[in-house]
């Protein structure tokens, strides 16, 4: 008996992706790669992947496999990668597959191939959390959120503004906030507005805030705040500037001072009333009730005409 072994002095073949790149949206589901030998093999080809990138393996995608056999006599195999979808808007991002070890076959090139993952969500509109609010004169801070729809792996800002459409001045308050940013992945931020006091009596004022400028989101609804700052000063005191005065029959016209203390940011309306022994349209005439006193004045004055007759009278 006689047994001649023959030797094998083939190499064993290369082992390469068909292709570098290719790109997917977000959520196209299921996609494949291909891994070829350069020559055909009578043994098994077993491949070993690890994968990099700006993706994230089980966040974004998921891989089937991370070691493909490419049976005898077989040229081909393939790697399929399950896209995960979302809803956060985000940059596109990068899946990196690449040959790390192979039994059978030798690593040839590429030996990586990049799955571009494009991002297929909206962006978040930015909104106020509420339309309006309402804080006292001279309380602090007063603060007024703004909201996310939905998180996003962006930063996010926007530009906070006090528009003239409200009735307070920088003598009422100070804007803290002229930008709002929201870090990625964070949903709420809070703009501050400074509540300046003064001893004025006034009404209530507003302070209109309005979102606009967004960057990596659009505006949604309510993209407009109104603060209403309540006064804390309480109404200023009015009274005769002298209680009695004597005048003749003659006198004409004659003035009483009314003064108010302090000063009001609103017209100080006066009523009065008349009484006395003295008969109004016959011994003298007045203007009707009430009197106002303007925004701002401290002072006023009533103005009585005496009527002279020729009748002796007592006083």
């Amino acid at each position: 008996q006689f047994t001649l072994t023959i030797l094998d002095n083939d190499a064993a073949p290369e082992v390469h992706f068909t292709t570098s790149t290719q790109t997917a949206a977000e959520g196209a589901g299921t996609i494949t790669a291909t891994l070829e030998l350069s020559t055909i093999s009578e043994l098994p080809a077993t491949i070993g992947l690890v994968t990099s990138g700006s993706a994230t393996i089980a966040t974004d995608y998921t891989l089937a496999a991370a070691q493909i056999v490419i049976p005898a006599g077989q040229t081909t195999g393939t790697v399929s990668l399950t896209i995960v979808s979302d809803s956060i808007d985000e940059l596109d991002e990068l899946a990196v597959l690449t040959i790390d070890a192979a039994t059978g076959a030798t690593i040839g090139s590429p030996t990586t191939h990049t799955v571009t993952i494009t991002d297929d969500d909206l962006p978040p509109a930015i909104s106020f959390a509420v339309a309006t609010s309402s804080a006292t004169e001279g309380s602090g801070t007063a603060t007024i959120d703004a909201l996310l729809s939905v998180p996003s792996s962006l930063a996010v800002s926007v530009t906070v503004s006090a528009s003239a459409s409200g009735t307070a001045t920088a003598a009422d308050y100070t804007l803290a906030t002229t930008t709002l940013t929201f870090p990625a992945g964070q949903v709420t931020a809070t703009a501050s507005v400074t509540l300046l006091a003064d001893t004025t009596h006034e009404g209530t004022e507003t302070v209109a805030l309005t979102l606009s400028g967004p960057s990596n989101a659009t505006l949604g609804t309510p993209s407009t705040h109104t603060l209403s700052i309540t006064d804390d000063d309480p109404e200023p005191v009015v009274e005769f500037s002298i209680t009695t005065q004597t005048v003749l029959e003659s006198a004409g016209a004659v003035s009483i001072g009314i003064t108010l203390t302090p000063a009001s940011g609103l017209a100080a309306v006066i009523p009065f009333s008349i009484s006395g022994t003295a008969t109004n349209g016959t011994d003298f005439s007045i203007s009707a009730s009430p009197l106002t006193i303007p925004a701002g004045a401290t002072s006023a004055t009533l103005t009585v005409t005496v009527t002279p007759d020729a009748i002796d009278e007592l006083t």
